[in-house]
């Protein structure tokens, strides 16, 4: 009888695993740290591509500009992102809804995005960023990188 249960348990533990690994579809896919007035007033801005098929929960996830503190600011609003689409995070410390508690340094710096675990699942080392010019993957998803006016 031991031996009916361990299959039915083994695949569970797969389909509970192959959901929580839906977090490694998500990317930072394109970023604005010298914002001066193309988008959301001139705030800088983060967007999150979903390459998976399935909705993911981002309420938990974490945002941060510093890859030592992999938790500085959490998502804490119900927001979902579906599968092949995008979702913006506006980087201006107002810390209400998807508005950070951080800005991008258009000096450069860092971007991560961390699980409900803490555990960094995306992240871009950055350097000197122009005005008015995103960077972001060439293709969403992928990774190589580049600017776009």
């Amino acid at each position: 009888m031991g031996k009916r249960l361990i299959l039915p348990l083994l695949l569970a533990l797969l389909l509970i695993g192959s959901n929580y690994n839906l977090s490694a579809q998500l990317y930072i896919n394109e970023f604005m740290a010298s914002n001066t007035g193309t988008y959301s007033d001139g705030a800088d801005w983060i967007e999150i591509y979903n390459a998976g098929t399935t909705t993911v929960q981002l309420q938990g996830y974490y945002l941060t500009d510093n890859l030592n503190n992999k938790t500085k600011w959490q998502i804490k609003t119900k927001t979902e992102i579906q599968g092949g689409k995008f979702l913006v995070f506006i980087a201006d410390t107002t810390r209400t809804g998807m508005h950070t508690n951080f800005k991008l340094s258009a000096s450069g710096e860092e971007i991560g995005l961390a699980n409900p675990s803490g555990v960094m699942i995306d992240s871009i080392i950055f350097g000197q960023q122009e005005p008015n010019i995103s960077m972001g993957r060439k293709t969403d998803g992928s990774s190589e990188w580049g600017f776009f006016t």
